[in-house]
């Protein structure tokens, strides 16, 4: 069993490295928009509610966002296409787990969508 997930792993892995380089360039920028997006609620999730009135707040919850979604891209450029002066290496199986970790902050995303239109749908009378 185990022998099959690495086999299946590094076909995923050969197929990401068939794809073109601008591909690759926009699923690392996608991913990092969902990482900067999914620091921003968790940013505001930990900072409460006075998050959108106070300016300080609301200045970490930026700097919060920007540097999870930075962070993010240069790792998913390090592991899709690489830096200039590195071997040139075909995408390993890394960048297999990078995209799993995009497939989960999509769902994360989506949850926090569904769940945000549940709780704006609510009538006013029902307390939050």
């Amino acid at each position: 069993m185990s022998q099959q997930v690495d086999t299946r792993i590094d076909t995923w892995a050969g197929q990401i490295a068939g794809l073109p380089r601008i591909v690759r360039m926009l699923i690392a920028g996608v991913i990092a928009l969902l990482s900067a997006g999914l620091a921003s609620q968790i940013g505001s999730l930990v900072l409460g509610p006075s998050t959108m009135t106070n300016v300080n707040s609301a200045t970490t919850l930026l700097l919060l966002a920007g540097a999870g979604g930075l962070v993010a891209y240069i790792v998913g450029w390090w592991l899709l296409i690489g830096f200039s002066g590195e071997p040139h290496l075909p995408p390993s199986r890394r960048a297999v787990y990078f995209l799993v970790y995009g497939v989960l902050a999509v769902a994360a995303v989506v949850i926090w969508l569904v769940i945000s239109f549940v709780f704006a749908s609510l009538p006013p009378e029902i307390p939050i």
